[in-house]
């Protein structure tokens, strides 16, 4: 599985094989990397705690898969919208931004 958090038992998992394929497959070694999947996956934690999870999820079912992913582009410019669950590369960058 890699990496994810579970909102059920709000716990965070990290199957340590997933650091190998960040530094084998990915070119990403290092301290840094693993950071930053832990960070990403805590991440996930600080929505569900602010009610932020819940509002996305409420929110995804008032509208249809292609209105939920609009913004959101694959390489080669297709959107598929069973591939992203963290938003649009220009949320992600907006997002990155505000918190830096």
């Amino acid at each position: 599985m890699g990496r994810f958090y579970c909102p059920g038992d709000q716990k965070v998992y990290i199957d340590l094989a997933f650091y190998g394929t960040l530094k084998n497959r990915l070119g990403a070694p290092g301290d840094f990397a693993q950071a930053s999947v832990i960070a990403h996956e805590v991440g996930h934690h600080v929505h569900n705690l602010l009610g932020i999870t819940e509002k996305t999820e409420q929110m995804r079912q008032r509208v249809t898969p292609a209105q939920y992913n609009a913004l959101q582009r694959a390489g080669g410019g297709a959107a598929v919208p069973d591939s992203f669950t963290h938003g649009s590369s220009v949320q992600r960058q907006r997002w990155f931004n505000t918190g830096l």
